[in-house]
């Protein structure tokens, strides 16, 4: 199982390159939501069980954010970041749970901002708690992927610098 897990996290690495290529909102959920179940199924392998099912109420974010129409609460993405955070210590297995716990709950409640570089923004304080995670685990994948992450937010931030003033 360690080894399935191992692989599935390259494969969650390698898909997440696709993330960020995405140009509008609902194309980056859709890809985002295969990249999420992929990277719980590896979570699951690993035996990261609080990681796993954080990354399976993602699902859920991901598909309430996709049709933020029909969800037009106002305190939406505040409720769902709550509901993520209940499963994260529900099924947290040590304090290095809390660093997943504290960056997917955060990591929730921005990816509801409007502007994507306020997200690329919120990546800086997210990833490295779950790098952190990651390395406790024994991730390769999740490791290379928050470490992508960080790089392709700065990179982002970078590229769409006008955004955060406008």
């Amino acid at each position: 199982m360690e080894i399935l897990g191992q692989i599935l996290g390259i494969i969650a690495f390698i898909t997440a390159f696709a993330v960020y290529q995405m140009q509008d909102k609902k194309s980056l959920l859709i890809i985002q939501t295969v990249l999420v179940i992929i990277v719980s199924m590896h979570y699951f392998c690993l035996k990261a069980y609080p990681a796993m099912a954080m990354n399976l109420f993602c699902v859920l974010r991901n598909v309430i954010y996709y049709r933020k129409d029909i969800f037009k609460w106002k305190y939406t993405s505040l409720a769902v970041s709550a509901l993520i955070m209940i499963v994260g210590i529900l099924t947290s297995s040590g304090a290095w749970s809390v660093l997943v716990i504290i960056g997917l709950t955060v990591n929730t409640y921005c990816i509801a901002f409007e502007n994507p570089q306020h997200f690329r923004i919120s990546i800086l304080f997210t990833s490295p708690l779950v790098l952190l995670y990651n390395i406790m685990v024994f991730s390769l994948g999740g490791i290379l992927l928050e470490s992508i992450s960080i790089i392709s937010a700065v990179i982002g931030i970078i590229r769409h610098r006008k955004e955060i003033i406008g």
